[in-house]
């Protein structure tokens, strides 16, 4: 028998509300979080401990206080770039975006990211948020020599991400930048 994704009260109201002559609509509710979950979630963190990745912090180690908040980082983006394969220029698109390109160049695609640029990278290649073009012909990233300094806030990283592209092209590269 199959188990029903919805539980005993969740049913109940729905047939209640039908009883009644309420127009049903079906939401599908997740289940509620265990306690420990929401406050790990939920809890200040340490000043060692700056984002989830670094994973949850135990309740025992906290100090509560009204002032305890995580440090304010307006300048947490990177520009990045990442060399495509020339398989890429097979795409009328890609073409279309890069009139002046000067045959036998590289191809590039130009992000900018808020996490490190080999993680991005690697999401790319995962399929997670990821640009077509840089996961189906992205080869390596770019070692940061080739990007501008970093970090930078969100509004200089997509300005520079901007500018870094229209250089690229400029040059004769293949580029592709959202």
């Amino acid at each position: 028998m199959r188990r029903s994704r919805f539980s005993d009260s969740q049913i109940m109201a729905v047939l209640k509300r039908a009883e009644i002559g309420e127009s049903l609509r079906v939401v599908r509710v997740p289940p509620a979080p265990s306690l420990v979950q929401f406050e790990e979630r939920h809890s200040p963190r340490p000043a060692g401990i700056k984002n989830r990745r670094d994973g949850p912090v135990p309740m025992a180690t906290m100090e509560f206080d009204s002032t305890t908040r995580l440090p304010f980082q307006p300048a947490r983006f990177t520009v990045y770039a990442i060399r495509l394969s020339l398989e890429v220029l097979n795409q009328k698109k890609f073409r279309g975006a890069n009139p002046n390109y000067a045959e036998g160049m590289q191809c590039f695609y130009v992000g900018m990211t808020s996490c490190k640029p080999a993680v991005r990278f690697q999401q790319h290649l995962a399929g997670y948020k990821s640009n077509g073009y840089a996961r189906r012909f992205g080869l390596e990233l770019m070692p940061p020599e080739f990007t501008i300094i970093n970090p930078r806030t969100y509004e200089e990283a997509r300005r520079l991400e901007r500018k870094m592209a229209s250089r690229l092209r400029r040059e004769g590269y293949g580029v592709w930048q959202n």
